[in-house]
């Protein structure tokens, strides 16, 4: 055979299994477990959107029922992802910190630690930022603004931040630590008095340490 009838059939031959072996490359794509773990949650992010875009233009007015309907399955995955959050980190640990050596296991467990603290601090520091800045979330504002109704309660600050890392780091209760953490809100009292027979109330911001309904999983980290 001519090479150049040669080289042009082999050419022919190489287009006519390009999708053979495309869909070939395909098939063995799809039974691997994560990779069709990923393209339904690829699939599932563009469903969600589309599904809420879809009822937010085609219904006028959404009543509240609706939406903890609409809701509701999203509500429950989250729970269970924070129902294994705890069994995952400490499982894993465990059996990181089994495997290594004495020394390794103290570099590991401290380069975590700081790694975890570091995050977590530069997390508190944006959140700080832009609640204070810009209070995402908040529809009202710009009305607010304009009418100067603004609330002028002071925030919580980075020192009360900060504070509230420390207090996270070292949890007196390590059970309670699986379900709570310390969080530093400002609330508002009221204090009634009389003066010049006359009931006069004031109200002061008073800043006051509670827990709150969140894993800290810093302070299991550091048990």
């Amino acid at each position: 055979m001519d090479p150049h009838y040669e080289d042009l059939w082999a050419f022919e031959n190489i287009e006519e299994s390009s999708p053979d072996i495309c869909l070939g490359k395909t098939k063995k794509w799809l039974k691997i477990p994560e990779n069709i773990q990923l393209l339904l949650t690829i699939l599932s992010v563009f469903l969600g959107v589309s599904i809420g875009l879809l009822i937010r233009y085609s219904i006028s007015e959404i009543s509240s029922r609706t939406i903890i309907l609409v809701g509701f399955p999203g509500e429950i995955l989250m729970s269970m992802l924070k129902m294994l959050i705890i069994p995952l980190v400490i499982s894993t640990l465990i059996a990181g910190m089994a495997n290594l050596g004495g020394k390794a296991g103290g570099k590991v467990g401290a380069c975590t630690l700081t790694y975890y603290i570091t995050t977590t601090f530069s997390a508190v520091i944006l959140g700080i930022v832009l609640v204070t800045s810009i209070r995402p979330g908040y529809s009202g504002i710009k009305k607010e603004r304009g009418s100067g109704a603004l609330s002028k309660a002071p925030k919580v600050g980075t020192l009360d931040a900060i504070l509230d890392l420390f207090r996270n780091i070292f949890p007196p209760n390590i059970v309670q630590a699986c379900t709570q953490q310390v969080s530093s809100r400002y609330v508002t009292k009221s204090k009634t008095e009389v003066i010049n027979s006359e009931n006069v109330t004031t109200y002061t911001e008073v800043l006051e340490t509670k827990m709150v309904d969140s894993t800290n999983i810093l302070g299991l980290i550091t048990f």
